[in-house]
């Protein structure tokens, strides 16, 4: 019986093997067929272009992640000049700013209202900290106040919280989309070396990077073999 069930897992494996085996001949030939009599300045020039677009599929990859939940730190947290002038610059910009600051007011009024020692404990607040070690004591002492007071009101705590994080989300989505379609519409390269593989975890299971890097896969050895028959 055994050896029944391991021979049917044999025959199994060799025949989804097989199956990969013919779908990347017939991938090959398709693309042989797209790119030849292309000379080497051509393919160059299409390598050059199927690297920008897989670029743009990480990024836009990592957005919808955001969109669904997942982390915008990395976004948020960006840290070149010229992309942070770009992302601020983003339409209608000002408008997201205004209903996150907002929110957050009204989240802050909440906390003040409800809570003296949080009111109190905002006195020590600075925009600039002179010591990373004196700005995480201040918010260490200010997150167990809060942890506290969520305690006591979650309903109406969990309301304001999840209200100035919904407008937060929503102002570095806005900003970007407008930085993957000013790269696109200037055909750039987007720089992803900010991004952290967990932002776009799970994206080689897509159909379209798969494609991607497959043809640039493809590209770089016919490039190779024509720049050896130089």
């Amino acid at each position: 019986m055994n050896l029944i069930f391991k021979n049917s897992k044999i025959i199994k494996y060799s025949f989804y093997f097989t199956l990969l085996l013919f779908i990347s001949s017939c991938s090959s030939t398709k693309m042989t067929q797209e790119y030849k009599g292309l000379n080497l300045m051509e393919l160059e020039a299409k390598e050059k272009q199927l690297l920008k677009d897989l670029s743009y599929f990480k990024f836009k990859y990592y957005l919808k992640n955001v969109e669904n939940g997942k982390s915008r730190y990395s976004l948020a947290t960006i840290e070149d000049k010229n992309l942070k002038s770009i992302l601020e610059n983003a339409l209608n910009d000002e408008l997201f700013v205004k209903e996150w600051k907002d929110a957050v007011k009204m989240f802050a009024d909440f906390e003040d209202k409800n809570s003296f020692e949080i009111r109190e404990h905002r006195i020590n607040y600075r925009i600039h900290f002179e010591t990373k070690a004196e700005r995480d004591a201040y918010y260490e002492k200010y997150w167990k106040l809060s942890n506290d007071l969520k305690r006591e009101k979650i309903v109406e705590y969990t309301f304001y919280y999840d209200d100035f994080n919904k407008k937060l989300n929503l102002m570095w989505l806005n900003r970007g989309w407008y930085l993957l379609e000013y790269y696109k519409k200037n055909n750039l390269l987007f720089p992803v070396n900010w991004m952290k593989y967990q932002d776009y975890e799970g994206i080689t299971s897509e159909f379209e990077y798969i494609d991607l890097n497959k043809r640039i896969k493809f590209l770089g050895k016919m490039i190779k073999r024509l720049q050896n028959k130089h």
